[in-house]
């Protein structure tokens, strides 16, 4: 059996659990935080420059987004288990057999429900019964929301394999990056 200290010297059943937990868990929490700062910032852009329907629009799909979104986030968080109990143990060849299964695993959450959502939003928005008036937006937005899945795929894939090797505060400056990038943008221009 490989040594796991080979990959990264990060072990977290060595050691105090209380600090190890609050090391690990505050990025994660932190990186929460800021991702709901940015969707704040982004309706009070969307409505501030564009208009009212607009933020109708957005507001409309707020909880098909989120239903999609987070069962992509969850998937790919997931993948993370099995990668982090080999990598605890050690267990080298079963980690690498479980990253290339993961990978595979993200690569067709993405593409079905890339293709399964963009194509039918029109369909779901009826579901919704989303009012007539607000209908093009919410859809447009919908199209292009869902045809980002691919990136939101990846990104939490990535993060999932990084949290499985213990490393939690990659994500958590993502977060600050993209919340300064488009928010801090946004105030200049």
């Amino acid at each position: 059996m490989e040594n796991a200290n080979t990959m990264d010297n990060t072990k977290m059943t060595n050691g105090p659990i209380t600090r190890i937990l609050l090391s690990f868990a505050g990025p994660v929490l932190l990186g929460q935080l800021l991702q709901q700062l940015y969707n704040i910032a982004d309706a009070a852009i969307v409505g501030q420059f564009l208009s009212s329907k607009a933020l109708a629009a957005v507001g409309a799909t707020s909880s098909l987004t989120y239903i999609v979104c987070y069962f992509c986030i969850g998937s790919c968080i997931g993948i993370s288990v099995p990668v982090s109990q080999a990598f605890g143990a050690g267990k080298n060849t079963d980690l690498r057999k479980y990253f290339i299964n993961g990978v595979y695993f993200a690569l067709a959450i993405a593409v079905i429900m890339t293709a399964v959502t963009a194509s039918m939003s029109g369909l779901f928005l009826t579901w919704l019964k989303t009012p007539e008036n607000i209908f093009k937006d919410a859809h447009v937005y919908l199209v292009i929301i869902f045809l980002g899945l691919p990136l939101t795929v990846l990104y939490n894939f990535c993060f999932g394999i990084l949290m499985a090797f213990g490393d939690s505060k990659m994500g958590c400056c993502r977060s600050c990056s993209c919340y300064y990038i488009f928010t801090g943008n946004c105030r200049r221009s």
